[in-house]
């Protein structure tokens, strides 16, 4: 019952993204998996880029193209292109994948800054 009162209450909204949010802790995750990298714990390393692909670059780059910013959401169809430079940032744990994805989330993120 309490349920059902409070669900007709309003209307559901995926949470809208937070730029600001994203613009104060990007460079600190960066800073952070750079760190794990540097001190050999590799799949701590690939939870950070995990990371910030789901919060950070899929939600930047549907935002951009004018979707709903859902992490990474059936960006494959709509975002194809995109998708391909995600593709780079899935990487083995070892140390130069690793670097170079990281690498590569802060070029694509310093990308969809300027769009």
């Amino acid at each position: 019952m309490r349920l059902e009162q409070a669900l007709s209450m309003g209307a559901g909204r995926y949470p809208p993204l937070d730029e600001q949010w994203v613009e104060d802790r990007f460079w600190v995750c960066v800073h952070y998996c750079s760190e794990k990298i540097a001190r050999g714990e590799y799949f701590e390393a690939l939870e950070m880029l995990g990371f910030l692909r789901m919060q950070v670059l899929g939600p930047l780059a549907m935002r951009r193209q004018g979707y709903e910013a859902r992490g990474l959401r059936k960006i494959e169809t709509l975002l194809p292109e995109f998708t391909d430079k995600l593709k780079a940032t899935v990487v083995q744990p070892e140390r130069s994948d690793l670097q170079n994805a990281t690498e590569l989330v802060a070029a694509l993120y310093l990308e969809l800054q300027k769009t």
